[in-house]
């Protein structure tokens, strides 16, 4: 009988620990990158065909590359979240709740600096201009091109 319990509480363990959870922000200056779950992708690819969605995926991940790296130039702390192993469901700000169970794309970046409110990134493919004017940054830093 004792295994038995055992085992059904170990179960429920599990069960709850699968849940959707928060993600609480907890940094004072930093960009959030969502990823994608697999459900997403197959979404994704079922809406826009197999082909343009790899194409959109090979663009998604040069972009979010680059501003990795321009992020990183600039002395901005990037914090990912992939919803695929997490199972998080809202990015929790001090002074903002943002859903994040269903993603319009691939990868969704917010900003946040603390005393403001929270700000998608709109345009990943040339984020630098939204990027210094949320954060202020009058001298921005460009990454060194690869040789």
């Amino acid at each position: 009988m004792y295994k038995y319990i055992k085992n059904i509480a170990a179960i429920m363990a599990l069960c709850l620990s699968l849940k959707a959870k928060d993600f609480v922000v907890d940094c004072d200056k930093c960009v959030i990158e969502v990823i994608f779950t697999d459900e997403e992708v197959e979404h994704f690819k079922k809406e826009m065909g197999e082909e343009n969605f790899y194409t959109l995926a090979d663009d998604a991940n040069y972009y979010a590359y680059a501003l990795r790296e321009y992020l990183k130039s600039n002395s901005l702390k990037i914090k990912h979240i992939s919803r695929l192993d997490t199972h998080y469901a809202r990015l929790i700000f001090p002074n903002a709740n943002i859903d994040i169970t269903k993603l319009k794309w691939l990868y969704e970046y917010y900003l946040y600096q603390k005393g403001k409110k929270p700000h998608k990134l709109m345009n990943i493919a040339t984020p630098q201009n939204e990027i210094n004017e949320y954060f202020n940054i009058t001298n921005p830093k460009y990454p060194k091109e690869s040789e």
